[in-house]
């Protein structure tokens, strides 16, 4: 078709036609930006409720070395101390000094198998907070459970399950377990509620502490 043949018929199209072509195409862009922005709102609407119900009953802690550790509330805590009836003695300065390195431990207990000389469980304390490490064969005595939607940290490439809760007599209780090698480390710290953020931290500061010990060889202690 001619170029004036193009411009002619064009012309003869009547505006009514024109005004309601733009109106339509108009209408339509509207319309699918109206929606894009509904879903838009809609879609952060649900992750702000989402992370608002995962931030519900957790506590954190940003450790030294850049971990974040969290604290799921819990109904319960584990075994706070051995349980068994195997031979004890109290461990020497020097055998807490090879597993513990520096840490203050104090107090500390060992228990072996009362068939062999092989050790059950260690009980201490440092600066108060109860610590118990046990075998494989001992490790389910002190077993964490934080809840059905608890939330695992890693401290030092070491994952750690940890929670809290708020017991009776306005006390807080802070709680940990983890692997260090093949064995099983429980600690333990409380207070007064309104103390919490001191007892979370304290407790915290022992976990990044012991993590960094990579492993704990309790063959070293003989009977």
């Amino acid at each position: 078709m001619k170029r004036e043949k193009i411009s002619e018929t064009i012309q003869n199209i009547s505006s009514k036609h024109v005004d309601e072509a733009t109106v339509y195409n108009g209408g339509k862009m509207i319309k699918s930006r109206k929606i894009w922005i509904t879903l838009a709102a809609v879609a952060a609407c649900l992750i702000l409720c989402v992370s608002l119900f995962l931030s519900i009953g957790r506590e954190y802690v940003k450790l030294d070395n850049g971990d974040i550790l969290i604290f799921n509330a819990s109904t319960h805590v584990g075994v706070a101390n051995m349980i068994g009836s195997g031979e004890v003695r109290d461990l020497s300065e020097s055998e807490i000094k090879s597993l513990f390195k520096e840490l203050p431990v104090t107090k500390a207990t060992v228990m072996f198998d009362p068939d062999n000389e092989n050790v059950w469980s260690i009980e201490g304390y440092i600066n108060g907070k109860t610590l118990l490490i046990a075998t494989p064969v001992y490790s389910n005595s002190c077993k964490v459970d934080p809840g059905w939607y608890s939330f695992t940290s890693n401290v030092n490439g070491i994952s750690v399950e940890a929670g809290y809760l708020f017991g009776d007599a306005n006390i807080v209780i802070y709680f940990a377990e983890f692997k260090l090698g093949e064995s099983t480390v429980y600690i333990e710290h409380s207070g007064l509620k309104e103390e919490n953020d001191t007892v979370k931290k304290e407790i915290a500061d022992i976990i990044e502490k012991l993590t960094e010990l990579g492993e704990i060889d309790l063959n070293i202690i003989k009977k």
